[in-house]
């Protein structure tokens, strides 16, 4: 048999606490004044926004005070920082692709050059992101290899080649 309460027996919840008065809250109301006033400079990424604190704040806090999900103000528009700082300028994509094509430094040392995932320069070297029309996908179709030169002498030597091509052709002056 089931047991029928009525609704006198029930009892009412007791109130929800936000912010501070949350007994497990970790961010004062001046720390997150500080990651809203940091997340409209646009120049820290949200990791290094939680790396200004003691002791640091994981990224997902961070990003969900971006989204108003936690520590919503009511005079603030969300998401605070609509375009993503983890995008790869079409210049740094372009240089990827040319490392992918030119040489054999494997993407993990390409990632480390660029503070990007591993897994972003392999995308980048299948297609899945960044594709563009006309290009023979995968770029690279072999396994890197440790080099013993930094990715940033090989991009000073391929501007310096370019400059010097340049000449040889004449089309700078």
């Amino acid at each position: 048999m089931y047991r029928r309460f009525s609704n006198r027996c029930r009892r009412k919840d007791p109130p929800h606490l936000y912010g501070e008065a949350h007994p497990l809250s970790i961010v004062t109301e001046e720390q997150v004044d500080t990651i809203i006033r940091e997340l409209k400079d646009n120049k820290l990424t949200e990791p290094e926004i939680g790396r200004l604190f003691s002791p640091p704040f994981n990224q997902t806090l961070i990003h969900s005070i971006n989204f108003g999900i936690t520590h919503r103000r009511e005079n603030e528009i969300y998401p605070i920082r609509t375009e993503c700082p983890y995008n790869l300028t079409q210049d740094e994509v372009d240089e990827i692709k040319w490392l992918l094509s030119t040489t054999r430094y494997p993407c993990w040392q390409i990632a480390e050059y660029y503070h990007v995932n591993t897994s972003t320069i392999k995308h980048i070297n299948t297609g899945r992101n960044y594709f563009v029309d006309g290009v023979d996908y995968p770029i690279r179709k072999v396994r890197g290899q440790k080099q013993s030169q930094p990715v940033e002498t090989i991009l000073a030597k391929r501007s310096t080649n370019a400059i010097d091509t340049h000449l040889e052709k004449g089309i700078c002056a």
